[in-house]
């Protein structure tokens, strides 16, 4: 654990230093939760709170697929991927402590939004039910997470990974529920956002805010179910390509 640790610590601190993720992370949302407060001005604010906070969330989930494709892609140009693969740690715990590095930065803009709602536009960004909200939070964090590990192994393959990453933001935007509720969302659309772990966790929060409602235990279920397949999955890719590319011999450039 403490290892683990020492990774996610080593992956923040990359993290911070790179000004595109640092724009991904900050600047970013910022400007989304600016437009979308103003678009939604004078609208009901209930469903202006969802949207501001949606802004913020969107910069989270850009936090994670950004280190999923260049956590591994990083180490490769740095000529020390070789190095790390014939340690002891496993890659995919690599991996995995970078979608957790990314995902507790995700969290800035989450809240930076949450602050530009009511201070900014007046919006009640308090949520009515508090424990909901932080579950809530608490699995948007957990279904970032699983889906960055699993993400990470398909990105690795890929010699153009970074530029790759910019096809993921929006259709997880949808289908997350980040960008519009789920439930508006035409009717063969929504069963994506089902096996999409993260959108359970906005559902909660989504649900805590004044005006809303929903329940939690079907919410909590699923997303436990897929953020647990979604992690599985992970490591059954990242240990698949890792023997594959080391009888190969390969590793420096798949």
């Amino acid at each position: 654990m403490i290892h683990f640790l020492r990774i996610c610590a080593m992956e923040m601190k990359l993290a911070r230093s790179s000004w595109s993720e640092s724009f991904a992370v900050v600047v970013e949302p910022t400007a989304y939760a600016l437009i979308i407060g103003l678009l939604f001005r004078g609208a009901d604010p209930g469903r202006a709170a969802l949207a501001v906070l949606g802004a913020g969330m969107m910069g989270a989930w850009t936090s994670v697929l950004y280190a999923a494709a260049s956590s591994l892609q990083t180490s490769r140009q740095m000529a020390v991927l070789e190095p790390l693969t014939a340690t002891p740690t496993p890659l995919y715990r690599v991996t995995a402590a970078a979608s957790v590095s990314a995902a507790l930065l995700g969290l800035v803009p989450v809240g930076a939004a949450g602050l530009i709602g009511h201070f900014v536009f007046g919006l009640r960004m308090t949520p009515a039910d508090p424990g909901t909200f932080a579950l809530g939070l608490a699995l948007f964090f957990l279904g970032l997470v699983t889906v960055g590990m699993l993400i990470a192994p398909l990105f690795v393959s890929y010699p153009h990974a970074t530029a790759l990453a910019n096809v993921g933001d929006y259709p997880a935007f949808i289908i997350g529920g980040l960008l519009v509720p789920v439930t508006f969302l035409p009717a063969w659309v929504q069963p994506l956002s089902y096996l999409f772990p993260p959108s359970w966790g906005v559902r909660l929060m989504q649900d805590s805010l004044p005006g809303t409602a929903g329940g939690v235990v079907l919410p909590v279920t699923l997303a436990l179910v897929s953020c647990t397949v979604a992690a599985v999955g992970g490591v059954a890719l990242m240990r698949r390509l890792e023997a594959a590319a080391l009888r190969s011999g390969t590793l420096g450039v798949i």
